[in-house]
């Protein structure tokens, strides 16, 4: 008797971690402010200005918005300005919000892309931290500002692996039939 409630209790385990595992995973959302960051030289630059944003270990960066206001000094354009956004290993996107507004000045840009409808997710790592670079595609000034974000949101969606969830739940199940059998 003792064996078949034991396979009763493995086979339970198994199709409970394997709905788990099936099930949509939570999103998360995370907004960052870009008030005041300065766009400075090109990729990689010590001067440029980088944030470490925490979204949670191994979360799959699905979709990026933004509603910003952007300025360019002349002989910047406001197509120039851009944010690298990295998780795991390097991996990542570039968002440039005035693409193909090739002129000095100031403009408003509101949008999203869904990185996970086009095939670009990426990861973040066990650290949980994506990373921000603000930057120029072309440095006008050289070692000083060629743009400022003004005002605005950066707003990133993620969502936790999908093995990751089954794992945490295949656990809570085997504590669970453990305290169940002690007692």
């Amino acid at each position: 008797m003792r064996l078949e409630a034991l396979k009763r209790s493995a086979i339970g385990l198994a199709v409970a971690a394997a709905a788990l595992a099936a099930a949509p995973a939570q999103a998360g959302i995370v907004s960052v402010d870009v008030s005041g960051i300065f766009s400075n030289d090109e990729l990689g630059d010590a001067i440029n200005e980088v944030r470490q944003v925490a979204v949670g270990a191994w979360q799959n960066i699905v979709k990026i918005s933004w509603n910003v206001e952007l300025f360019a000094d002349s002989p910047s354009w406001l197509s120039e300005m851009s944010v690298d956004m990295a998780g795991h290993n390097g991996a990542g996107v570039t968002l440039t919000p005035g693409f193909a507004d090739d002129a000095p000045g100031a403009n408003s840009y509101v949008g999203s892309f869904d990185l996970l409808l086009s095939g670009d997710k990426f990861q973040v790592g066990a650290n949980g931290l994506l990373r921000l670079e603000f930057f120029e595609s072309f440095d006008d000034f050289a070692n000083d500002w060629d743009g400022i974000w003004r005002a605005g949101n950066i707003v990133i969606e993620t969502v936790p692996e999908p093995a990751t969830y089954g794992l945490m739940g295949l656990a809570l199940l085997a504590a669970g039939a453990a305290t169940r059998r002690r007692r």
